[in-house]
Protein backbone atom coordinates (compact mmCIF):
# COMPACT_ATOMS: atom_id res chain seq x y z
CA UNK A 1 0.00 0.00 0.00
CA UNK A 2 1.20 3.50 -0.84
CA UNK A 3 0.80 6.37 1.61
CA UNK A 4 0.93 9.90 0.23
CA UNK A 5 2.72 12.46 2.39
CA UNK A 6 3.96 15.99 1.82
CA UNK A 7 7.69 16.67 2.11
CA UNK A 8 8.35 20.38 1.81
CA UNK A 9 6.27 21.61 -1.11
CA UNK A 10 6.20 18.30 -3.02
CA UNK A 11 4.25 15.12 -2.27
CA UNK A 12 5.98 11.77 -1.92
CA UNK A 13 4.95 8.12 -1.83
CA UNK A 14 5.80 6.01 1.20
CA UNK A 15 5.75 2.28 0.42
CA UNK A 16 7.62 -1.00 0.79
CA UNK A 17 9.67 -2.49 -2.05
CA UNK A 18 11.40 -5.84 -1.59
CA UNK A 19 10.94 -5.63 2.16
CA UNK A 20 12.53 -2.19 2.27
CA UNK A 21 10.55 0.94 3.18
CA UNK A 22 11.18 3.69 0.64
CA UNK A 23 10.09 7.29 0.20
CA UNK A 24 9.84 8.42 -3.40
CA UNK A 25 9.00 11.87 -4.78
CA UNK A 26 5.82 12.06 -6.85
CA UNK A 27 6.96 15.32 -8.44
CA UNK A 28 3.75 17.26 -7.81
CA UNK A 29 2.63 19.94 -5.37
CA UNK A 30 -1.04 19.10 -5.85
CA UNK A 31 -2.62 16.72 -3.33
CA UNK A 32 -5.33 15.39 -5.68
CA UNK A 33 -2.75 14.70 -8.40
CA UNK A 34 -0.52 12.89 -5.88
CA UNK A 35 -3.43 10.67 -4.83
CA UNK A 36 -4.19 9.82 -8.47
CA UNK A 37 -0.54 8.96 -9.11
CA UNK A 38 -0.47 6.70 -6.05
CA UNK A 39 -3.63 4.92 -7.16
CA UNK A 40 -2.25 4.29 -10.66
CA UNK A 41 1.11 3.13 -9.26
CA UNK A 42 -0.58 0.63 -6.96
CA UNK A 43 -2.56 -0.78 -9.88
CA UNK A 44 0.58 -1.02 -12.06
CA UNK A 45 2.47 -2.81 -9.28
CA UNK A 46 -0.37 -5.27 -8.79
CA UNK A 47 -0.60 -6.01 -12.54
CA UNK A 48 3.14 -6.53 -12.89
CA UNK A 49 5.53 -5.83 -15.77
CA UNK A 50 2.87 -6.29 -18.47
CA UNK A 51 0.64 -3.52 -17.15
CA UNK A 52 -0.19 -0.78 -19.66
CA UNK A 53 -0.15 1.74 -16.83
CA UNK A 54 3.65 1.87 -16.67
CA UNK A 55 3.93 3.88 -19.88
CA UNK A 56 1.30 6.26 -18.49
CA UNK A 57 2.99 6.95 -15.15
CA UNK A 58 6.41 7.22 -16.77
CA UNK A 59 5.35 10.52 -18.35
CA UNK A 60 4.47 12.15 -15.01
CA UNK A 61 6.77 10.65 -12.36
CA UNK A 62 10.33 11.81 -11.62
CA UNK A 63 12.84 9.57 -13.42
CA UNK A 64 14.34 8.08 -10.23
CA UNK A 65 10.90 7.26 -8.80
CA UNK A 66 9.73 5.60 -11.99
CA UNK A 67 12.88 3.48 -12.38
CA UNK A 68 12.73 2.34 -8.75
CA UNK A 69 9.12 1.26 -9.00
CA UNK A 70 9.33 -0.26 -12.48
CA UNK A 71 12.46 -2.27 -11.72
CA UNK A 72 10.81 -3.75 -8.63
CA UNK A 73 8.43 -5.75 -10.87
CA UNK A 74 10.81 -6.22 -13.79
CA UNK A 75 9.25 -3.70 -16.13
CA UNK A 76 11.59 -2.39 -18.85
CA UNK A 77 10.23 0.53 -20.88
CA UNK A 78 10.39 0.46 -24.64
CA UNK A 79 12.66 2.96 -26.37
CA UNK A 80 11.07 6.41 -26.03
CA UNK A 81 8.79 7.47 -28.86
CA UNK A 82 8.09 11.00 -29.86
CA UNK A 83 4.56 11.89 -28.88
CA UNK A 84 3.00 15.34 -29.39
CA UNK A 85 2.77 17.32 -26.17
CA UNK A 86 0.64 20.23 -25.02
CA UNK A 87 3.75 22.40 -25.41
CA UNK A 88 4.06 21.27 -29.05
CA UNK A 89 0.48 22.38 -29.67
CA UNK A 90 1.09 25.72 -27.94
CA UNK A 91 4.19 26.47 -30.01
CA UNK A 92 2.56 25.42 -33.26
CA UNK A 93 -0.63 27.39 -32.62
CA UNK A 94 1.35 30.47 -31.60
CA UNK A 95 3.18 30.40 -34.93
CA UNK A 96 -0.14 30.00 -36.75
CA UNK A 97 -1.64 32.95 -34.86
CA UNK A 98 1.33 35.19 -35.65
CA UNK A 99 0.93 34.38 -39.34
CA UNK A 100 -2.75 35.32 -39.19
CA UNK A 101 -1.91 38.65 -37.57
CA UNK A 102 0.62 39.41 -40.31
CA UNK A 103 -1.93 38.81 -43.07
CA UNK A 104 -4.63 40.72 -41.17
CA UNK A 105 -7.11 37.93 -40.42
CA UNK A 106 -6.55 38.10 -36.65
CA UNK A 107 -5.82 40.97 -34.29
CA UNK A 108 -3.21 41.26 -31.57
CA UNK A 109 -6.06 41.55 -29.06
CA UNK A 110 -7.38 38.15 -30.16
CA UNK A 111 -3.94 36.64 -29.72
CA UNK A 112 -3.72 38.03 -26.19
CA UNK A 113 -7.13 36.54 -25.35
CA UNK A 114 -5.95 33.12 -26.57
CA UNK A 115 -2.77 33.47 -24.52
CA UNK A 116 -4.85 33.95 -21.37
CA UNK A 117 -6.60 30.63 -22.01
CA UNK A 118 -3.26 28.95 -22.74
CA UNK A 119 -1.92 30.24 -19.43
CA UNK A 120 -4.83 28.91 -17.38
CA UNK A 121 -4.81 25.50 -19.06
CA UNK A 122 -1.03 25.40 -18.52
CA UNK A 123 -1.45 25.80 -14.77
CA UNK A 124 -4.15 23.12 -14.65
CA UNK A 125 -2.08 20.58 -16.60
CA UNK A 126 1.02 21.24 -14.48
CA UNK A 127 -0.96 20.70 -11.28
CA UNK A 128 -2.18 17.38 -12.65
CA UNK A 129 1.13 16.28 -14.15
CA UNK A 130 -0.25 16.01 -17.70
CA UNK A 131 2.20 16.47 -20.57
CA UNK A 132 1.02 14.58 -23.66
CA UNK A 133 -1.99 15.40 -25.82
CA UNK A 134 -2.98 11.74 -25.74
CA UNK A 135 -3.61 12.07 -21.99
CA UNK A 136 -6.01 15.00 -22.42
CA UNK A 137 -9.45 13.48 -22.86
CA UNK A 138 -13.00 14.70 -22.28
CA UNK A 139 -12.85 13.80 -18.58
CA UNK A 140 -9.69 15.89 -18.10
CA UNK A 141 -11.28 18.87 -19.84
CA UNK A 142 -14.44 18.54 -17.72
CA UNK A 143 -12.27 18.69 -14.60
CA UNK A 144 -10.59 21.79 -16.05
CA UNK A 145 -13.99 23.48 -16.52
CA UNK A 146 -14.84 22.98 -12.85
CA UNK A 147 -11.37 24.07 -11.76
CA UNK A 148 -11.45 27.17 -13.96
CA UNK A 149 -14.97 28.16 -12.93
CA UNK A 150 -13.90 28.18 -9.28
CA UNK A 151 -10.96 30.48 -10.12
CA UNK A 152 -13.13 32.84 -12.17
CA UNK A 153 -15.71 33.18 -9.40
CA UNK A 154 -13.02 34.34 -6.98
CA UNK A 155 -12.65 37.55 -8.98
CA UNK A 156 -14.62 40.64 -7.99
CA UNK A 157 -16.28 40.99 -11.40
CA UNK A 158 -16.75 37.33 -12.24
CA UNK A 159 -20.32 37.71 -13.59
CA UNK A 160 -20.99 34.34 -12.00
CA UNK A 161 -18.39 32.68 -14.21
CA UNK A 162 -19.88 33.73 -17.55
CA UNK A 163 -16.39 34.08 -19.09
CA UNK A 164 -15.94 30.30 -18.96
CA UNK A 165 -18.12 29.91 -22.05
CA UNK A 166 -15.65 31.92 -24.14
CA UNK A 167 -12.61 30.14 -22.67
CA UNK A 168 -14.07 26.73 -23.53
CA UNK A 169 -14.81 27.92 -27.09
CA UNK A 170 -11.19 29.10 -27.43
CA UNK A 171 -9.87 25.82 -26.06
CA UNK A 172 -12.02 23.91 -28.56
CA UNK A 173 -10.51 25.97 -31.39
CA UNK A 174 -6.99 25.25 -30.13
CA UNK A 175 -7.58 21.49 -30.05
CA UNK A 176 -9.26 21.63 -33.45
CA UNK A 177 -5.88 22.84 -34.73
CA UNK A 178 -4.31 19.66 -33.31
CA UNK A 179 -6.72 17.62 -35.45
CA UNK A 180 -6.42 19.61 -38.64
CA UNK A 181 -3.90 20.39 -39.98
CA UNK A 182 -1.55 18.75 -37.44
CA UNK A 183 -3.32 15.34 -37.15
CA UNK A 184 -1.89 14.87 -33.65
CA UNK A 185 -5.23 13.71 -32.22
CA UNK A 186 -8.32 12.19 -33.80
CA UNK A 187 -11.10 13.69 -31.66
CA UNK A 188 -11.59 17.05 -29.99
CA UNK A 189 -11.76 16.52 -26.19
CA UNK A 190 -13.41 19.92 -25.61
CA UNK A 191 -17.20 20.02 -25.59
CA UNK A 192 -18.93 23.41 -25.83
CA UNK A 193 -20.99 24.59 -22.87
CA UNK A 194 -22.82 27.34 -24.73
CA UNK A 195 -22.32 30.15 -27.19
CA UNK A 196 -20.27 33.22 -26.15
CA UNK A 197 -22.50 36.27 -25.87
CA UNK A 198 -25.70 34.25 -25.37
CA UNK A 199 -27.78 35.89 -22.59
CA UNK A 200 -28.82 32.43 -21.40
CA UNK A 201 -25.22 31.83 -20.38
CA UNK A 202 -25.17 34.89 -18.18
CA UNK A 203 -22.77 36.53 -20.62
CA UNK A 204 -24.79 39.67 -21.17
CA UNK A 205 -25.49 39.21 -24.86
CA UNK A 206 -26.37 42.01 -27.26
CA UNK A 207 -28.27 45.00 -25.89
CA UNK A 208 -29.03 47.11 -29.00
CA UNK A 209 -29.84 50.80 -28.79
CA UNK A 210 -33.36 51.90 -29.63
CA UNK A 211 -34.00 54.03 -32.73
CA UNK A 212 -34.47 57.07 -30.46
CA UNK A 213 -31.15 56.44 -28.70
CA UNK A 214 -29.31 56.05 -32.01
CA UNK A 215 -30.79 59.30 -33.32
CA UNK A 216 -29.72 61.11 -30.16
CA UNK A 217 -26.20 59.68 -30.38
CA UNK A 218 -25.90 60.79 -34.00
CA UNK A 219 -27.15 64.30 -33.21
CA UNK A 220 -24.55 64.70 -30.47
CA UNK A 221 -21.64 63.05 -32.31
CA UNK A 222 -20.29 66.37 -33.59
CA UNK A 223 -16.76 65.96 -34.97
CA UNK A 224 -16.94 62.23 -34.15
CA UNK A 225 -19.78 61.62 -36.60
CA UNK A 226 -17.57 59.65 -39.01
CA UNK A 227 -16.33 57.40 -36.21
CA UNK A 228 -19.90 56.95 -34.96
CA UNK A 229 -21.20 55.93 -38.39
CA UNK A 230 -18.27 53.59 -38.91
CA UNK A 231 -18.86 51.79 -35.64
CA UNK A 232 -22.62 51.69 -36.10
CA UNK A 233 -22.71 50.23 -39.58
CA UNK A 234 -19.62 47.99 -39.70
CA UNK A 235 -20.11 46.16 -36.39
CA UNK A 236 -16.42 46.43 -35.51
CA UNK A 237 -15.41 44.92 -32.20
CA UNK A 238 -13.96 47.34 -29.65
CA UNK A 239 -10.47 45.87 -29.96
CA UNK A 240 -10.56 46.15 -33.76
CA UNK A 241 -11.87 49.71 -33.61
CA UNK A 242 -9.08 50.78 -31.26
CA UNK A 243 -6.47 49.18 -33.55
CA UNK A 244 -7.94 50.76 -36.68
CA UNK A 245 -5.59 53.05 -38.64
Amino acid sequence: MITVRKAGSVYRADTVIGGERVRLSLGTKNHDAAQRYASRIEKALSEGPKSDIWSEVQSVLPEFTFKKLASSVGYHPSPPQTKPTWQDLKDSFDTHMKQQILIGTRSEATKQRYEQTFKEFDVFLQENGIVYLSNIDTLVVERFKTWRLERIRKRKQSRNGAGLVLEVAILHRIFAFAIKPRKWISDNPVEFIGKPGDPQNGDGGAEPFSAKQLTSLQEHAGEDLLAFMLLRWTGLRRSDAVALR
